[in-house]
Order: structure tokens, then sequence, then C-alpha cells
């Protein structure tokens, strides 16, 4: 069964989106909300807006935080400021190693999203590239490693009613067509440009609810490559990414209080 948790897309109608995303370094690289993801949806015709409140190797239960300074500052755009949308993205290897801790400040956040009046999506991240030397702790390998990712944000976005944007199954698939440039050759586990660019197609695609290969490509951009990662960006926004057997969760009564 085709799993579904990429719709209804973001209202656009009226032309404006204003979107806030929570995250670490898997968000913040290459500077992709600002130089990447707005720059697709405003070449898509909309007056965007894109917020990020990030910081390298934050959980999202740090953003509850109003003593941590980032946390009082995606506290406080949550309490004053209205979304259309808001993305999180928990550390990269939080929902295996500690799912509960991770599924908590999901439903909290989730409280107040709505609250704020925004729409939630959870942004699935990737498994480790085969160079990495933490991977092993993980899974036996990068696509093992992806689908137990897939499967908790899965879990969770099912509890909560939010919706996902499965960019981690995006770099599983453009590891198989592309191979590792979509990585950083320096640590093997976060996204090169390329795979920034590819985070940016997979998000942009699934608020809107666009084919990834209908958005703009960057202006005078020559990188051949940059047609087969708006095909994974695709796949991940069209396609069948359900949980494979044998790796489902249920996050129901798993709790880290």
């Amino acid at each position: 069964m085709i799993l579904d948790l990429r719709k209804p897309a973001l209202d656009s109608s009226s032309g404006k989106l204003r979107i806030l995303l929570l995250g670490n370094s898997f968000t913040f690289f290459n500077e992709m909300p600002t130089a990447l993801l707005e720059p697709i949806l405003k070449a898509a015709g909309l007056d965007a807006r894109v917020t990020a409140v990030t910081c390298g190797g934050y959980y999202l239960h740090q953003f509850l935080d109003p003593s941590d300074p980032y946390g009082a500052k995606a506290l406080g755009l949550l309490e004053s400021q209205p979304f259309d949308a808001v993305i999180l993205q928990e550390q990269s290897n939080a929902p295996i190693a500690d799912p509960a801790l991770f599924y908590d400040a999901v439903r909290t956040l989730a409280q107040k999203v709505r609250k704020n009046g925004a729409r939630l999506w959870l942004y699935e991240t990737w498994g480790y590239e085969a160079r990495n030397p933490d991977l092993c702790r993980f899974a036996p390998d990068t696509f093992a490693m992806e689908m137990k990712l897939r499967a908790a944000y899965t879990a969770i976005a099912r509890e909560t009613g939010a919706s996902a944007a499965f960019a981690g199954a995006a770099m599983s698939r453009a590891l198989k067509t592309i191979g590792p440039d979509i990585y950083s050759m320096k640590d093997f586990y976060h996204p090169s440009l390329l795979g920034s660019r590819l985070v940016a197609w997979t998000l942009a695609g699934t608020l809107l609810g666009k084919d990834p290969r209908s958005l703009p490509l960057p202006p005078n951009e020559a990188d051949p490559r940059l047609d087969a990662v708006r095909g994974a960006a695709a796949f991940a926004v069209l396609e069948d990414v359900s949980v494979q057997a044998g790796f489902d969760v249920c996050s129901e009564g798993v709790t880290h209080r």
C-alpha cells in the first residue's frame, strides 16, 4: 500500500508562503533554507520567505527549552509570527538511538505548531554513507539506516497527523542513481551541495504537491547531474515510500518521560 503522508499539499493560492525550519547542520549545510529552497519557491511564482532556526548537532527537544538561545528563538517565533508551514528535522540518528526522545519532542512541537495555525511537516533524514565509521552503530548499511529513520518518522507522523517530506528516501534513491557525490566527502554523512539541492527540491515538491522535475533549475547552472537529482526528489514526492516489512514501528505508548 502506498504511504501517503505527503498530502494534502500546502495551500499556496494566496501566493504567499511563510515557512519555518527547525533543525541542525543537515538543514543549514550549503545554506539550504535561504539559498536553495527559498529560490525554488520564488521561481515557482510564490512570495516565499523561509526562516530557519538551526544549530549543529541539535535535537528537536532543545528547541523546546526556553533557557536555550535557539529554543528561545524558536518558541518566540512560534508564539509571535504566523507561519504556513513548520518543518522539523531531528538529529541524524536520534530516531534510531532514542526514538522516545524524538517522539516526545514531535508531540510537543506539534501542539505548538497547531496553536500557531501552521501545517506541520517532518523532514526525514538519511543513512550515513558506507565510509562513515558510525554507520555500523545503527544499521548494517546505508539503506537499512535510512529505512529505520523512515519508519520512525512515519510512525510519529501517523500519530500526530503531521505530513512528511522523505528527503532520506530521496537520498537513498540518489545514492543508487547518481552515487556518493550527494554526500560531503569530508565526513560521509552531511550533504554535499548536490545533496542539499536534492533536499530542497524534495521539500519544495512535497510542500507544493508538485513533481520536482517541473520546478525550475538554478539559473546559469550547468551541472549535468541536476536532472537526475530532481528525478530522485520526484521519487520521494510521487512514488511509494512505504516502510519495508520488518522495519515497521509504532510510536504510540513509547515515551521518554
